[in-house]
């Protein structure tokens, strides 16, 4: 059994859980607005008239017939080669990845053989 200061109280674990449950929502807010704002036309989004013209896409609606769109998905992926620079930034990332701990296991190994 544990003794009286190391038992967590209940109240405290109730309040520090909802301060990470706030604290998340908060945190996440801006990126679930960003992908919302993706299936919108611009219009809609960066609306200087009215901000819930991008919760609600009227412009998105006249302009595609839906209330939402990937049009923007399209053109960066297909139209302007986005695929291939993510596909070129994961070959590098893992090349200089691979190679600098490959180079600081190979220091390691050199140093210890030199001290030893």
């Amino acid at each position: 059994m544990s003794n009286p200061a190391q038992r967590r109280s209940t109240s405290l674990a109730i309040i520090s859980t909802g301060f990470v449950v706030l604290w998340i929502m908060v945190a996440a807010s801006p990126f679930l607005w960003t992908l919302w704002g993706s299936f919108k036309v611009q219009g809609d989004f960066f609306s200087k008239a009215d901000w819930t013209n991008a919760l609600y896409g009227v412009r998105t609606m006249i302009e595609t017939g839906d209330f939402f769109t990937t049009n923007g998905y399209y053109g960066a992926w297909v139209e302007h080669g986005f695929g291939e620079s993510v596909i070129n930034t994961h070959y590098c990332c893992s090349f200089y990845s691979y190679y600098f701990s490959y180079l600081r296991h190979f220091g390691r190994v050199r140093l210890s053989s030199i001290w030893i």
